[in-house]
């Protein structure tokens, strides 16, 4: 299947579970797109050892499990008051990571911060057509969702990480067909 169909198929399962995580969008998109700079995404994943191409795949589900908890966090500072730090050497979390920051720091247009996030990242990646038809793919079922009535289902990091280890058992057994 096409990159962008997948694009599309990734979109399309995140509005049916109502599971929209937006740091798997973006690696995702970053793996996925043409014009994407897909070196470090996946650690060693065209290795001739399928060990180490899984060792690869399950690291960057746990740096995307990683992140998830720390943005948990992020939403509980107030509530809690601790400080939360995320720290890792690879550059690909740093890269999400950031890219999170950025939409939790636009505070009361978080909403509106991340369409024009996600429409510089698809733009970029995609081309103006492309990206232009992912970013309304993704509008659209953001539209739907908030009329969807389990739209109020909260996501709590246990959920984040059955989800997670749903997509990693996928992934691996993806990787791990011939």
């Amino acid at each position: 299947m096409p990159a962008e169909e997948k694009m599309l198929g990734l979109i399309r399962w995140m509005e049916e579970d109502l599971c929209f995580l937006l740091p798997g969008l973006i690696l995702a998109n970053r793996y996925l797109a043409p014009n994407a700079k897909r070196s470090g995404l996946f650690k060693q994943l065209r290795s001739t050892d399928r060990a180490k191409a899984l060792e690869g795949v399950s690291n960057q589900a746990w740096d995307l499990t990683l992140i998830y908890a720390w943005m948990d966090d992020l939403r509980a500072t107030e509530s809690t008051g601790r400080i939360v730090i995320l720290a890792s050497l690879d550059r690909t979390l740093h890269s999400i990571a950031r890219w999170v920051l950025r939409a939790f720091n636009s505070e009361c247009h978080a909403e509106l911060a991340q369409q024009e996030m996600l429409g510089e990242e698809f733009l970029r990646a995609w081309g103006a057509k492309r990206g232009r038809k992912l970013l309304n793919a993704w509008q659209a079922a953001q539209s739907r969702r908030s009329s969807h009535p389990d739209k109020a289902r909260t996501l709590t990091i246990e959920y984040t990480k059955d989800v997670e280890r749903s997509l990693r058992e996928e992934l691996l057994r993806s990787v791990a067909s011939p």
